[in-house]
């Protein structure tokens, strides 16, 4: 079974819980790239520290590692046996993002920075909703990065949440 699962999409994808998911089936440590790129009030970490941070992540023999970090993907598809991307509709994740973040008002989401509040009126959580909505710019970079490795790798691209459920199965069903 696979040890280092790259799990890759739009924010609202649903990638903290097919984190979450596999981790509770496998046993292997999460690491959730947020928590290593913010500082808490969603202030940015310099990018040679979460550069080191992510490759020392990446370095170790057992991970699930969720998050986006165009910077970093290449070396974390490198390093990874299995890779999932969450190809979500962009609606949908921005429905999810806004119930998350209505949830969570006042306190971190699930998979967010300590201390990295969660507001829904501000020009920061606008630009966070713009960023969902232009996500079909980033995709095909990811989807190039992906297909760069066709035939190293595991992929799954996943298009549901039911599709979401069916590789979880499978996962629980080859363990």
């Amino acid at each position: 079974m696979f040890k280092r699962i790259a799990i890759i999409g739009c924010p609202g994808s649903g990638k903290t819980y097919m984190t979450k998911q596999l981790q509770s089936i496998l046993n292997i440590p999460i690491y959730h790239l947020d928590q290593y790129y913010f500082y808490p009030n969603w202030q940015k970490v310099e990018l040679e520290k979460f550069l080191k941070s992510h490759k020392d992540i990446c370095d170790t023999s057992q991970w699930i590692i969720d998050g986006q970090a165009l910077v970093s993907l290449r070396y974390r598809l490198e390093k990874a046996d299995c890779v999932i991307f969450l190809d979500i509709p962009r609606i949908k994740c921005l429905i999810s993002v806004i119930k998350r973040t209505v949830t969570n008002i006042g306190r971190p989401a699930p998979g967010s920075p300590a201390g990295c509040i969660q507001y829904i009126f501000s020009l920061e959580f606008l630009k966070f909703l713009h960023s969902i909505w232009s996500f079909n710019k980033t995709r095909p970079i990811i989807l190039d990065m992906i297909n760069f490795f066709q035939n190293k790798k595991q992929i799954y691209i996943i298009k549901s949440r039911n599709d979401v459920v069916k590789i979880l199965n499978k996962f629980r069903n080859h363990r």
